[in-house]
């Protein structure tokens, strides 16, 4: 009996390690695009802040939103979005050239929950074992730079920025899709995905935990959709 009780352990401990490998790279082929990878939790950006002749496109929160979804192993996972509370975009010759946002992290919610699990998920993701939004009520987007590209499929731009979740600052680089018409700026991230564990939310993930605890994966899928509205339609 102990010897089968062996054989069946690493078994599946080979299982799931398979399995994690699997997810990791689903989730690194989400931030990659047709040729152009994502990067994420490197060293800050340095910020443009020549926007002579600019104009300021206000930020739209009724149309602004961060879509995330997180994985936990052997599980499945949860989705959900969180509001962003304000913000400028900085457009000059019909061109996006930076701006700010900035997120509202009390917003925080999951959409494929219902009732009281959905209520116990968001108020936790609310508490100093996530993001501590007592703490660090908002997160934020600083864009670095703006570069047109033509070589991802539904991508016409690639975003660099400076990601401040907590009191954590990280460079983040991402396609997305950015039409400027009719008085405003819409600009759409393709999903990518970042590590958490950067930005110091580490509960429950796998470098602090063991094979029996219930491993959230430390990448998170991101989508990022702003709205910015010109002044005259404000």
């Amino acid at each position: 009996m102990l010897e089968q009780s062996q054989t069946k352990i690493p078994n599946k401990m080979n299982k799931l390690m398979n399995y994690c490998a699997i997810l990791l790279l689903g989730l690194g082929m989400l931030a990659c695009q047709n040729g152009e990878k994502a990067q994420t939790g490197g060293e800050t950006l340095e910020v443009n802040t020549d926007f002579t002749g600019s104009a300021d496109f206000a930020v739209d929160n009724r149309m602004s939103e961060v879509g995330w979804k997180a994985t936990e192993l052997g599980a499945g996972g949860h989705n959900g979005k969180i509001k962003l509370r304000d913000g400028v975009l900085k457009v000059r010759d019909n061109e996006l050239i930076g701006g700010t946002v900035t997120i509202d992290m009390s917003t925080i919610t999951a959409t494929d929950l219902e009732g009281e699990w959905k209520t116990k998920l968001e108020n936790h993701l609310k508490n100093e074992d996530f993001f501590a939004i007592e703490t660090y009520p908002t997160a934020s987007f600083e864009i670095a730079s703006v570069s047109p590209v033509d070589t991802i499929n539904g991508a016409s731009h690639l975003v660099s920025g400076n990601l401040q979740i907590k009191d954590i600052t990280k460079s983040i680089s991402f396609p997305a899709n950015i039409r400027i018409v009719n008085n405003s700026v819409l600009a759409t991230s393709q999903p990518f995905v970042i590590d958490r564990t950067e930005w110091g939310v580490t509960h429950r993930s796998g470098m602090m935990g063991t094979i029996k605890d219930k491993i959230i994966d430390d990448q998170v899928r991101i989508t990022l959709k702003v709205r910015g509205l010109a002044p005259q339609v404000q």
